[in-house]
């Protein structure tokens, strides 16, 4: 399993991780979601066909567009702590270093927390050339993550910090391909009227809620049909002497899909028609 993260993952497969469901659902007294009862690989299966329930049922509803028509290789610096003086980063042929007062070129000064120190660290990449950096960018609010994209996969990046490093040794994740799934998005708002960026919360919520309920039942089950394929309008039977009857509609679908209130709220505010989701 691949969690989609906001910045455009390769491969992702899911808007939420193991360590989110269990938690999500233990704070609400959920019995049943520990180790124990659900391995890691069984609620990452539940995950998975949670979020393609939410892109096949929502995904023509969702506001906005995706976010990355393609996806560029890239590495990713997280920092734990506060790099210290002379820790140094380096992307393809350029060197990084972190210094208490910046005075020549790839000088990064050490900030007041691990944020804003990498915050200056990306500064320095957009004002100092590398002809193999084309951005750099943050994805979540005062998260000390920075991804480095590339022009191509292979850059090497490397580190040497006492407080964290990159995640890869060399960047990866080039794809000519759309983001695999329908977020993140342009153009998205939430109810207050605020942009979303990245992975909401409530959509994270809601594939936890999903992914329970599909540990029990099919999430988009295949319907019952007459043997024609006409969708069924009115059954009446008879039990001695059997007698049966069967009504069709061919103006109706052949089923609709079952209400998931407790999922399907959390989603409203992202839909273009943001009507009642009646249960």
């Amino acid at each position: 399993m691949i969690v989609e993260d906001g910045s455009g993952v390769k491969g992702a497969d899911s808007y939420a991780s193991v360590a989110h469901f269990r938690a999500h659902h233990t704070g609400r007294g959920i019995a049943g979601v520990d180790v124990g009862t659900l391995t890691d690989a069984v609620v990452e299966s539940l995950l998975i066909r949670a979020t393609d329930y939410i892109d096949h049922r929502w995904g023509s509803r969702f506001a906005g567009r995706k976010r990355f028509r393609s996806l560029d290789a890239r590495s990713v610096l997280t920092l734990t702590g506060q790099p210290l003086v002379g820790n140094t980063v380096t992307i393809g042929e350029e060197t990084y270093t972190f210094v208490a007062t910046a005075s020549s070129m790839y000088d990064v000064q050490i900030k007041a927390n691990p944020f804003r120190s990498l915050l200056a660290l990306s500064e320095a990449i957009a004002a100092n050339p590398n002809l193999l950096v084309t951005t750099s960018l943050f994805f979540s609010d005062n998260a000390p993550v920075l991804h480095v994209f590339t022009v191509a996969e292979g850059v090497a990046t490397t580190s040497v910090l006492d407080a964290g490093s990159f995640g890869q040794a060399e960047s990866s994740g080039n794809s000519y391909s759309p983001q695999p799934l329908e977020f993140p998005r342009l153009n998205l708002r939430d109810r207050s009227n605020n942009l979303i960026f990245s992975i909401p919360d409530n959509l994270k919520k809601a594939t936890a809620e999903y992914a329970l309920r599909a540990n029990t039942v099919a999430l988009a089950p295949d319907p019952t049909t007459h043997p024609t394929g006409m969708a069924y309008a009115m059954v009446k039977e008879r039990v001695g002497p059997i007698e049966e009857e069967a009504r069709f509609d061919g103006n109706t679908p052949i089923q609709a899909l079952k209400p998931y209130p407790a999922a399907d709220r959390l989603l409203q505010e992202y839909l273009i028609d943001t009507g009642v989701i009646r249960a």
